[in-house]
């Protein structure tokens, strides 16, 4: 590939950023058409060569990048743009990609949700979107928070009167003994659907009326080796 000293000369620069700026705006595979910027008599000229037609008030790209392929400058307009000194980013793809990632995710969830039998579901899912527990899970991942929680639901329902430790509870069920820690979006996701199950807002206080203790197993220690009198009943 060879760029003509015609296309090097810095009357055009105004022409190949503002080419640029659209495909960074709009990915690289966007075409359409262009308001030309202001150009010099010399500039003009030049591009006059490359499209074959004295130059309007807007330019087509595909016109332009037809004829920067004739010239051999690239073999599309993102490949002549990087010759020229304009290298085009996946900037916009990314962001494109991104925007998807999130959009799937998002209704992955609620697809989730929108099978469970409570009437609040789909307010208990919007707010888990809102509170960002969503923010970096693929559909996937979506899925699967929904569903972990609708595990710990479940398993709420058959707990009896003898208290259950979260630890325990959360080993049983999720595999790993931290998986209900506070902090954990998965934590965090359970309480705001306890919220909606108990008159409570503190997340001790939720846990507590759903039969959970958080500090179950600490109670036995504290009183490890108490001695007791003989009066103690």
């Amino acid at each position: 590939m060879t760029v003509p000293e015609s296309l090097r000369t810095l009357d055009l620069d105004p022409l190949w950023s503002a080419v640029h700026a659209k495909l960074e705006a709009n990915g690289s595979g966007s075409r359409g058409r262009l308001r030309l910027p202001p150009l010099s008599a010399q500039a003009r000229l030049a591009l006059q060569a490359v499209i074959d037609r004295k130059p309007s008030k807007t330019l087509d790209l595909e016109t332009l990048e037809t004829g920067l392929i004739r010239l051999r400058v690239g073999d599309d307009l993102p490949t002549a743009l990087a010759a020229l000194g304009y290298a085009v980013s996946d900037r916009a793809s990314l962001r494109r990609a991104e925007r998807r990632r999130r959009q799937d995710a998002r209704a992955a969830a609620h697809a989730e949700a929108a099978a469970w039998p409570e009437p609040w579901a789909v307010d208990w899912i919007a707010g888990v979107i809102r509170a960002g527990a969503l923010r970096d899970a693929d559909d996937q991942a979506a899925r699967l928070l929904v569903r972990r929680v609708r595990l710990v639901l479940d398993a709420l329902d058959s707990v009896g009167a003898a208290p259950v430790s979260r630890t325990d509870l959360a080993a049983r069920l999720l595999g790993s003994s931290h998986a209900l820690d506070s902090g954990t979006r998965l934590d965090a996701a359970v309480v705001r659907a306890l919220a909606f199950r108990h008159d409570a807002t503190a997340s001790r206080e939720l846990w507590a009326a759903a039969g959970v203790h958080l500090d179950l197993t600490s109670a036995p220690v504290l009183t490890w080796h108490l001695p007791l009198t003989d009066d103690c009943a």
